[in-house]
């Protein structure tokens, strides 16, 4: 988790996406008319994404698969 957090802050392509969705996401909540405290929830989903990708490696899931296979 260490090493998404820093590659997401420190590689200009993973900067520039992040900013590009947040700035989507921003102009969709905009676009609703609503209240401007909403865009409050602008940073959630990447930080949403960096906090649970852990519990999404594929690798893990294809090993566990495999040894369930095996047995």
């Amino acid at each position: 988790m260490k090493s998404l957090m820093k590659t997401s802050l420190t590689e200009m392509k993973n900067v520039v996406i992040i900013l590009g969705h947040w700035l989507l996401m921003a102009y969709g909540i905009l676009s609703l008319r609503q209240h401007y405290a909403f865009l409050a929830f602008v940073p959630f989903p990447a930080i949403f994404y960096i906090l649970t990708v852990k519990f999404t490696d594929p690798t893990e899931f294809r090993d566990k698969d495999r040894s369930e296979r095996n047995s």
